[in-house]
């Protein structure tokens, strides 16, 4: 069909001849769109990965240091587990290994320093594997032991109940007794109690009650007992004010030391002298008098023996000594004369300089 025209063209090339380059058309137009969303396509070249970590908070405040105190470890770990939960909770392990690190001063830091450098870069550097290092080294391993023979031998004696409370509380803890069954619990706690709440106690069965309702029962006996004790001891001293001290008198009262033709110095002086001295220096309120198991444990505790106070020797104490409870067919009432706890030590006690104080 070379040098002929369209017009001289049948009809039907004319028509295939137009749809040919309509189809032309359309496949410029296609590759044109092509190459413009190539242009405008965002790069598949990957970026930085954002950082997921959160920083640390400052709910607890910081952290104690550690310097390798036996004593001071498991109280140090429980305030460190604390702060990793609360303030270090989206933080990097390696970040929360950092944390306790940095806390660790004087022996605790020179002994861990060489494990540190050995674990460096690997997947031990964990919070929880340097707490277990700690406790390998500077951890008691016969704590449970010691914490168990200290349950058997813990008593409440002149204490409050709380006071008694607490001591038990922590020798569980030390002991591994938190999932021991209550009936264990509250026999360890019962067997310690002193004589004075075990009568109160009597007639409350505690079976069948679980180890915290117990406590609060005996918290509460506690509490209704030493109110008494402090209401009685109240009306006792009202009473006292306004009747004659007889008891006094008799010390003042008492025959002197006879004249001996012995040398003075040997002359030793009576009860009812030394009785004057130390009521020159009492301030009116008298002791109380209580049991031996009472006085042993003063003595372990080094407090007084009269008052049951801390900082001074019983020959210093401002309490007058305590009265023998009245027994009867025993004593007269001309009989009971004030008993000074210090005259009942043993001589060679006394002869040894001890102050008083247990």
């Amino acid at each position: 069909m070379d040098g002929q025209t369209e017009e001289s063209m049948p009809q039907w090339a004319t028509v295939l001849l137009s749809q040919i380059k309509a189809l032309n058309d359309t496949v410029n137009e296609l590759q044109s769109h092509r190459t413009e969303d190539r242009a405008t396509a965002p790069s598949t070249t990957p970026g930085p990965r954002p950082n997921t970590e959160e920083k640390p908070t400052k709910h607890l405040g910081p952290l104690a240091e550690y310097d390798g105190n036996p004593e001071q470890l498991e109280p140090w770990i429980s305030q460190a587990q604390a702060k990793l939960h609360v303030d270090y909770v989206g933080c990097s392990e390696i970040t929360r290994f950092y944390m306790l690190h940095n806390r660790l001063r004087g022996e605790a830091s020179r002994q861990l320093q060489p494990w540190v450098q050995a674990i460096a870069n690997t997947e031990h550097m964990t919070p929880q594997g340097l707490i277990n290092q700690l406790r390998l080294s500077f951890g008691d391993p016969h704590t449970k032991e010691k914490a168990q023979r200290k349950l058997h031998k813990l008593k409440q004696a002149n204490r409050t109940f709380m006071e008694y409370f607490t001591e038990y509380r922590k020798l569980v803890l030390e002991a591994g007794g938190t999932g021991w069954p209550d009936e264990i619990k509250k026999s360890y706690l019962e067997a310690g109690l002193s004589t004075e709440l075990q009568k109160c106690m009597i007639g409350k069965n505690a079976d069948g009650k679980s180890f915290e309702e117990y406590c609060n029962e005996l918290k509460q006996t506690s509490d209704q007992l030493e109110s008494f004790n402090l209401r009685n001891t109240g009306v006792r001293h009202n009473n006292r004010t306004w009747r004659p001290n007889t008891t006094a008198t008799m010390g003042l009262t008492a025959s002197k030391p006879t004249e001996s033709h012995a040398d003075e110095m040997d002359w030793e002086p009576s009860r009812s002298v030394r009785s004057n001295r130390v009521s020159s220096r009492t301030n009116g309120r008298r002791a109380t008098w209580v049991s031996k198991e009472t006085l042993d444990y003063r003595r372990e505790k080094d407090l007084c023996l009269r008052c049951g106070n801390q900082g001074h020797n019983l020959k210093d104490c401002s309490f007058l000594p305590a009265r023998r409870p009245i027994t009867t067919n025993k004593a007269s009432t001309n009989d009971r004369a004030d008993i000074d706890l210090s005259l009942s030590l043993p001589d060679s006690e006394e002869n040894r300089g001890n102050p008083g104080k247990a």
